[in-house]
C-alpha cells in the first residue's frame, strides 16, 4: 500500500482526534435533513437517510432464541427495518446470520438494493431454541475473512437478549474467541435487550466498553433511545485515525537508508472517510493548524506518516514526499 509522507514539523506532545456521527431519522423534511446534518444525511425516496462516505462491512448476528417472545421479536424487527433503510449508507456491504440452537448464515456480506434490503428484513422470522453465540462467532470470523477488503471497516453487530447458552452448558463465556476477533480487526457491537444478558459473558469481545449498547426492554421507545449510539457505529462521519507506529526518540547518528533517516516519526492509519490534510487540525504529539498542511488527499485505508522536518529530505520509489508550501 502506498504511504503518503508529509514533510511537516512535528511537536512531541500529545495527539487527539474526535469522533462524530449522525442520526438521520430525526429529520422529517428534506431541507432539515441536509442542512441540519451538515451533509451527513441525504433526502432519498421520501426519507432522511445516512450518506456517510465511510466504507463499512456490517454483519448482523440476530438472536432468534426462545428467551424472547414472538411479539418481542417483531418489535425488534420493525426497528431493524428502519435502521437498515435510514441509518446505513448505500455504500455499506451488509450480511445477516440468525442464531438460536442452530446457525443460519442467511445472507453473506454484500451490497444490497434498498428495496431488496427492506423486503429481506421485513421477512425475518423467530424460531426459538438455545442461544448458540459461540458458533455464531466462529461463522462470523469465517465470513469476515472471506469478504475482507483492507479499505473497509468490519463491524460485527450482535443483537441478543440472553446469555450464551447451550444444552448442558448454560450460561457460558465466549471469551476464548476474543483474541481472534480483535486480532482480525473486527469491531464487535453487542446490542443487549432487556435484563437477561450479563455482559461478563460477552464483553471480552469488545474493543471498548461503549460498544455494549443496552436496550431497556422490547418497546419501540426503548429501541429509539439507542439510535444515537447505533448511528455512531453505522453512520460515521468522522475523520478517524489510528496510531500504527511511533518513534519519538531523536537519533544522534542518522544511518543510511530510508528508515534510518527517520529520526522521529508518527505513522497513522486512516480508517475514516477520505480527507485533505488542509481540512484537519492536529494538536499534541503532532501539531498542525487548520489549513497549514499540504494539499494532499488521504483516502480511507491509506497511511499518513509525519516525520521530523529537520531531517535531511529523501526520495524513494516506494514513498511520495510532499513538502508544505
Amino acid at each position: 500500500m502506498k504511504r503518503v509522507l508529509l514533510s511537516v514539523l512535528v511537536s512531541i506532545l500529545w495527539f487527539t482526534w474526535k469522533c462524530e456521527s449522525q442520526s438521520c431519522d430525526q429529520w422529517s423534511a428534506a431541507a432539515q435533513c441536509e442542512s441540519g446534518s451538515a451533509g451527513a444525511c441525504a433526502w432519498l425516496n421520501g426519507a432522511c437517510r445516512c450518506a456517510s462516505e465511510v466504507k463499512l462491512d456490517i454483519l448482523f448476528g440476530i438472536d432468534t432464541s426462545g428467551s424472547m417472545q414472538l411479539s418481542d421479536f417483531r418489535i425488534e424487527r420493525d426497528f431493524l427495518s428502519k435502521l437498515v433503510t435510514q441509518g446505513i449508507a448505500d455504500g455499506a456491504r451488509i450480511g445477516f446470520t440468525m442464531f438460536n440452537t442452530y446457525i443460519n448464515e442467511s445472507r453473506p456480506i454484500d451490497f444490497w438494493d434498498s428495496a431488496e434490503l427492506l423486503s429481506y428484513v421485513n421477512g425475518l422470522y423467530w424460531t426459538a431454541g438455545y442461544t448458540n453465540t459461540p458458533e455464531l462467532i466462529v461463522t462470523a470470523l469465517a465470513e469476515f475473512a472471506r469478504s475482507k477488503d483492507p479499505s473497509r471497516q468490519q463491524i460485527f453487530m450482535i443483537w441478543t437478549d440472553g446469555n450464551p447458552c447451550l444444552p448442558g452448558d448454560c450460561p457460558l463465556s465466549v471469551c476464548e474467541y476474543a483474541e481472534s476477533v480483535k486480532r482480525s480487526g473486527i469491531r464487535t457491537i453487542i446490542v443487549g435487550v432487556g435484563d437477561g444478558l450479563n455482559s461478563q459473558y460477552v464483553s471480552c469481545l469488545l474493543q471498548k466498553d461503549s460498544d455494549f449498547i443496552p436496550v431497556a426492554s422490547f418497546t419501540p421507545s426503548d429501541f429509539d433511545q439507542v439510535v444515537g449510539s447505533l448511528s455512531e457505529v453505522l453512520c460515521p462521519i468522522n475523520k478517524e485515525m489510528k496510531f500504527t507506529e511511533i518513534k519519538a526518540q531523536k537519533k544522534s547518528d542518522i544511518t543510511t537508508g530510508v528508515n534510518g533517516r527517520w529520526s522521529r516519526f508518527v505513522e497513522i492509519y486512516n480508517n475514516g472517510i477520505d480527507f485533505n490534510t488542509n481540512d484537519i487540525q492536529l494538536s499534541g504529539l503532532v501539531t498542525m493548524a487548520h489549513g497549514a498542511g499540504p494539499d494532499q488527499t488521504v483516502t480511507q485505508g491509506q497511511y499518513l506518516v509525519f516525520y521530523d522536518a529537520s531531517d535531511p529530505p529523501f526520495s524513494s520509489d516506494s514513498f511520495t514526499q510532499v513538502s508544505p508550501s
